[in-house]
């Protein structure tokens, strides 16, 4: 009787490393997933990095807001929202290629399209 006891408190001891490395081993397969799935992130992360610095700088947001048909302008005027006033002139700039009159007439157009 008492063999059997020995026995079987054996087995159940056995068993119970058995799960216990099982559960281990499952726990290393998924913290190595989790690593490669971080290094594939990182790896990710630094090459949209990388274009959004190639897309911020100077030149390549000049050459995008002439695709949008936006010039650059000589000398600016600001309008300070807190009284209103204008510091500055402001004037028209002329785009190669269009009518003069058409950034008036696209503005008016905007405005009366506006609700």
């Amino acid at each position: 009787m008492f063999t059997l006891l020995v026995g079987a408190l054996l087995v159940a001891g056995l068993l119970g490393l058995l799960l216990i490395n099982t559960a281990l081993a499952q726990g290393a397969f998924t913290t190595s997933a989790l690593q490669q799935q971080l290094g594939d992130l990182s790896a990710q992360e630094s090459a949209l990095s990388e274009q959004i610095a190639l897309m911020s700088a100077p030149q390549a947001l000049e050459r995008q807001a002439r695709a949008l048909g936006m010039v650059r302008m000589r000398k600016a005027a600001f309008l300070n929202l807190q009284d209103g006033s204008v510091a500055g002139k402001p004037r028209v700039v002329r785009v190669p290629g269009l009518p003069a009159n058409a950034a008036a007439t696209t503005t008016s157009n905007n405005e009366r399209s506006d609700p």
